[in-house]
């Protein structure tokens, strides 16, 4: 799929991407790196949703909480994360409403765990 986007790319006349720039090592090793760590979390997802499914019994519509639990994970994570960049001795408390209704959002999400199937 690469090298029929790089070929066309070389073909038409206004491309959206350069291919002179492949031409760099470090760019190619920064778009390669990139478009890994973008398929890395739709692989992991992929592979929860089996795991879910296969490993523990749930069936396709019950596995759908149990990804949103592990979303809220992720979340919650992300807002503590925000909170301790933002967080300062002189911050007003309004800088710091957002960062902190992040983790409570995403509680909600955490707060009942899918059934396991009888």
């Amino acid at each position: 799929m690469i090298a029929r986007f790089l070929a066309w790319e070389r073909w038409v006349s206004a491309p959206m991407l350069p291919p002179r720039l492949f031409k760099i090592p470090t760019c190619v090793a920064a778009s390669v790196t990139a478009f890994l760590m973008s398929g890395a979390p739709s692989s992991a997802v992929f592979l929860a949703s089996q795991y879910f499914q296969f490993g523990l019994g749930f069936s396709p519509l019950g596995t759908g909480p149990g990804l949103l639990m592990v979303a809220g994970m992720l979340l919650q994570a992300a807002g503590f994360g925000w909170f301790a960049f933002v967080s300062s001795a002189g911050v007003a408390f309004a800088q710091l409403a957002l960062p902190l209704s992040s983790p409570g959002s995403a509680s909600r999400w955490r707060c009942r765990p899918p059934r396991l199937p009888s």
